[in-house]
């Protein structure tokens, strides 16, 4: 379902007349985050999720009714919220239309929200939004600020969200289905583009355009990256704050090990103070530049910055040792673009000792179709591959996608699995103490993990 795109303000209006709200897909990370801030807010809130989950249960315990099948929209329900994720067929967008109750996406009670509040900081990047919300949190919260907070993963606490200060609001943006455009930040944070979401974009060029739009939606200023195009984006009444190399801010990577990574911190010519950052893959160092240089327009000195990411823990499912089994560790990465699959190999072939096989949950059919090339390059860099079943997400296979596909065209040894227990059985068997195995997938792997365990 596409998005309503009210924008803050009107969404603003809307939410101010609700008293009950009802939210489809409310077991969702960023769903779920909004409903309890709602209900904090004196709201009565209830919805419905397909599946039963920790979260859904987390949400029921808080007071908050979820049922895994819809029975209608309560008597007294004021505003329908949804995430895109959830189908236009649903049979409580026809029902909320007959009873004229307003319908609001996920994005736009999100803007809502956030129009409270003086000072909004978002985060977008096709790569690496989630690590640099939870770093900005991070970092923000060890100076004493506590901006409520909502995430796409984790934050340092283990929670999604956090019901901090009145002024200061810090949000993930996410870019499928336009779902940032909703979003009027004080600054306007932006990491890294190039094409993704094939289901959506139908190219690089339209994601150029999205990424345009919502630096657009600034008021304040921007943060982006010395290189690539997303400086070229912004309009030039806009003042902008770089890092990278020959930005304002730069790093130079001084030492590397298997449980994170040093860099020097330069602020243009200027050396600064050691950055020691507990993750592992060069490309954490831009990430950790993103985070700091925001915080520095924020007002947080640059060595308060370098002290509270020293003791940063990384979102769930972001490069995490997630259990060890004879010896062989497992680690756990939320990578399912080529980029991303390329980083984490990269980083964990530099810090592995033996075998590094890869266990690849493709996401979506038409991402696997589109990239697919680059898929096969990316996972070479793995000694062998493991191919686990696709992740449909919201998709049916019509593009001649399988994993016996990309299992017959990879360069290095690989098999492919239709479900995870034979999948779970094989690696268990295949693997010898001192290999590493990089679980990467935005889907299912949770499931592969406590077939692991067992």
């Amino acid at each position: 379902m596409k998005n309503t795109l009210c924008g803050g303000k009107a969404a603003a209006r809307i939410l101010r007349q609700a008293r009950c709200l009802y939210m489809l897909g409310i077991g969702g990370v960023g769903m779920s985050s909004l409903a309890m801030i709602a209900k904090s807010r004196g709201l009565s809130v209830s919805g419905e999720d397909r599946a039963e989950t920790e979260t859904v249960r987390m949400l029921r315990k808080c007071g908050i009714s979820v049922s895994t099948v819809y029975s209608g929209l309560e008597d007294r329900c004021d505003l329908l919220v949804y995430s895109a994720a959830i189908p236009e067929t649903h049979l409580a967008f026809g029902e909320a239309a007959a009873r004229r109750i307003p319908i609001l996406s996920r994005s736009d009670l999100l803007a809502a929200i956030m129009e409270e509040y003086e000072t909004r900081v978002t985060v977008a990047g096709i790569h690496g939004k989630s690590t640099v919300t939870a770093m900005l949190d991070c970092i923000l919260s060890y100076a004493g600020r506590f901006p409520t907070t909502v995430s796409g993963a984790t934050l340092v606490d283990g929670s999604t969200y956090r019901l901090g200060s009145n002024d200061l609001f810090l949000a993930e943006a996410c870019e499928y289905t336009d779902s940032f455009l909703s979003l009027a930040p004080t600054v306007a944070v932006a990491l890294n583009l190039e094409h993704d979401h094939p289901d959506y974009f139908r190219d690089e060029g339209a994601v150029r355009a999205s990424f345009a739009r919502y630096l657009g939606n600034a008021e304040a200023c921007a943060v982006l990256p010395t290189h690539g195009p997303l400086s070229s984006l912004a309009s030039p009444k806009l003042p902008i704050h770089t890092f990278g190399k020959g930005g304002e801010l730069s790093g130079k990577i001084v030492w590397r090990g298997d449980t994170g990574i040093g860099f020097l911190l330069f602020e243009r010519e200027k050396s600064l103070c050691t950055v020691r950052l507990p993750l592992i893959g060069d490309y954490q160092v831009d990430n950790a530049l993103a985070a700091i240089l925001t915080a520095r327009v924020l007002g947080i000195p640059y060595e308060v910055s370098s002290e509270a990411l020293s003791a940063f823990v990384s979102p769930d499912r972001r490069a995490k040792t997630r259990l060890t089994v004879g010896g062989v560790r497992y680690v756990e990465d939320y990578a399912h673009h080529p980029s991303e699959i390329r980083a984490i190999l990269t980083a964990l072939r530099s810090v592995c000792t033996g075998r590094l096989v890869c266990a690849f949950e493709a996401h979506t059919y038409s991402r696997l179709a589109a990239f697919f090339d680059e898929y096969l390059r990316a996972l070479s860099l793995a000694d062998s591959v493991v191919v686990l079943p696709i992740y449909p997400a919201r998709e049916t296979d019509d593009l001649g996608q399988s994993e016996a596909r990309i299992s017959k065209a990879l360069s290095v040894p690989s098999v492919a699995f239709t479900d995870l227990t034979t999948a779970a059985a094989y690696l268990k068997e295949s693997t010898a103490a001192g290999d590493t195995v990089a679980v990467l997938g935005a889907g299912n792997t949770q499931k592969l993990f406590e077939l692991l365990e067992n």
